[in-house]
């Protein structure tokens, strides 16, 4: 919960949002409990949506802006799938996502870190999705690409599909372990930053 809320915080800077729901996101990401007792994640999200598409956006509407981030959370969390299985581990069996009818809680559990790398995109492109009715060809395509963004990982660059082989194999450490610091989660930063860092592929 706090990577995902952390992530959203340097989306929000890159993207420029109010210094009053930084602060806001920064006490949220500053509070949060156990299992996110006090429910800081939705709060956070609530802010988040609203800081970058405005404040009538509603999250499941059927509109062009949904249309984007279902599409670009779902290419994350299929690839987390597909690692996930590699590692022998069943997407059935969440941590925070319990559904008894979702086949990929744990997919879904451990895209969230991942997910505002979406929404930046979207954010960016908020333009040329408005102009379109349905999501057209180009920006499946950009979409589907971020997989070959960046992000970092130990203070190393990786490719999304890289970091989230890291992060599956973490996760599956983390298992046999029971050491919470076996955990890597992916950061995103501006790219400017990116240029300082060792870049890494394994």
């Amino acid at each position: 919960m706090e990577k995902k809320i952390e992530n959203s915080i340097n989306v929000m800077g890159m993207l420029g949002c109010s210094q009053r729901s930084l602060t806001m996101m920064s006490n949220f990401f500053n509070t949060v409990k156990l299992n996110d007792a006090s429910n800081r994640e939705a709060l956070a999200a609530k802010v988040f949506f609203r800081e970058l598409y405005g404040s009538s956006f509603l999250r499941f509407s059927e509109d062009i802006i949904n249309a984007a981030l279902n599409y670009g959370y779902t290419i994350l969390a299929s690839a987390i799938s597909r690692t996930l299985v590699k590692y022998g581990l069943h997407c059935f069996l969440g941590i925070f996502h319990k559904g008894k009818t979702n086949n990929w809680n744990l997919s879904y559990d451990l895209v969230e870190p991942f997910r505002p790398m979406v929404d930046l995109w979207v954010s960016t492109n908020i333009e040329s999705l408005l102009a379109n009715e349905t999501l057209h060809y180009q920006h499946r395509l950009e979409l589907i690409n971020l997989l070959n963004q960046s992000v970092v990982i130990d203070e190393k660059i990786h490719t999304v599909t890289n970091a989230i082989e890291i992060v599956v194999k973490s996760y599956y450490t983390y298992l046999k372990t029971a050491s919470l610091t076996k955990l890597k989660l992916p950061t995103i930063v501006q790219f400017e930053e990116r240029s300082s860092l060792d870049e890494t592929e394994e």
